[in-house]
């Protein structure tokens, strides 16, 4: 390549020079990260920042478009069939559970990926300093909600809810196999940056879920009608949501199984989330597979003469 085509590339990719971007350091980052924006593009304190289309399709967008569209309507006819099949007199409560949030959100998060890459102009470079489209922020957000999510329904429920029974489709794939889909969509057809700020999206849904699972047996809802349950024996709690979670018969092994789950669970899911987010070759973990837009002097006009438009508006 010529150096007048390598101009024109860089040109392209909004970069204006062959330097090698900075890179911080494992622990760097992590102190860094807090404080930056939630949804902040800017990658290295230098200033490279996220080069947004790369992030959302990274790979041919055609073939991309394909996946989601698998991924979507599989996952949403899961949810259907979940449905479907729950016995009528106890889908009040169904939304109860933590693996039906996570299925929900699943299915929220494909349709979304699946939108941003039809809809491309959501996917424009913002000028510098400015936010990615309101859209491309709201994948963004269920994103890294989901991902610690379904990872903590995985754990949560191959160690403390499963009691050795036959593994039905609808256990496996609401219990694991919607998780490796789910890396797969976020960092194999995308490579979407985790930021260590998003975290207390999945800790606030954790500390939610756990007022919810305390309130619960004071509602007087309980958990629907069963087989093999004897609600009108006053030696047994039925109406529980889950086994371990007992606060009439069990109050101090629940309220460890809740501090645990709150406190350890939920921010160690999200902290393998995001670093595996920054995983490259060599195990390195310091985001070098990420794809970054360097801001030439031209954008930095526009946004300059924006601004300056604003201003004089006002």
């Amino acid at each position: 390549m010529n150096e007048s085509d390598a101009d024109k590339r860089n040109s392209v990719n909004g970069i204006t020079d062959d330097s090698q971007p900075e890179r911080m350091s494992y622990c760097s980052r992590f102190f860094w990260e807090w404080k930056q924006p939630f949804f902040g593009l800017k990658e290295v304190p230098s200033g490279e920042c996220i080069k947004v289309s790369a992030a959302f399709v990274a790979r041919n967008r055609a073939a991309t478009i394909f996946f989601r569209l698998c991924f979507f309507a599989w996952a949403l006819s899961i949810l259907v069939y979940n449905l479907v099949t729950y016995p009528s007199q106890n889908r009040f409560i169904y939304m109860g559970y933590l693996t039906h949030w996570a299925l929900v959100l699943t299915c929220a998060t494909f349709l979304a990926t699946l939108a941003c890459t039809i809809w491309k102009s959501s996917l424009d470079q913002p000028l510098q300093g400015e936010p990615a489209h309101a859209f491309v922020r709201l994948t963004w957000f269920l994103i890294s909600l989901t991902i610690p999510l379904q990872a903590m329904v995985v754990l949560l429920y191959w160690t403390l809810d499963y009691k050795g029974q036959r593994v039905t489709y609808l256990n496996a794939t609401r219990h694991g196999v919607l998780l490796v889909v789910l890396l797969f969509d976020g960092f194999v057809l995308g490579n979407i940056p985790i930021r260590i700020k998003q975290g207390l999206f999945s800790f606030i849904m954790a500390v939610l879920f756990s007022i919810w699972l305390t309130i619960h047996p004071h509602t007087g809802l309980g958990n629907g009608d069963w087989p093999n349950e004897s609600d009108t024996n006053d030696d047994t709690n039925d109406d529980v949501l889950y086994s371990v979670v007992n606060w009439k018969d069990n109050p101090t092994p629940t309220a460890i199984v809740l501090i645990i789950v709150t406190f350890v669970v939920a921010p160690l899911m999200f902290f393998f989330l995001w670093t595996f987010s920054l995983a490259s070759k060599c195990l390195k973990f310091d985001g070098s597979s990420r794809t970054l837009h360097r801001y030439n002097e031209e954008e930095a006009s526009v946004k300059g003469s924006a601004s300056e438009l604003i201003d004089a508006a006002l």
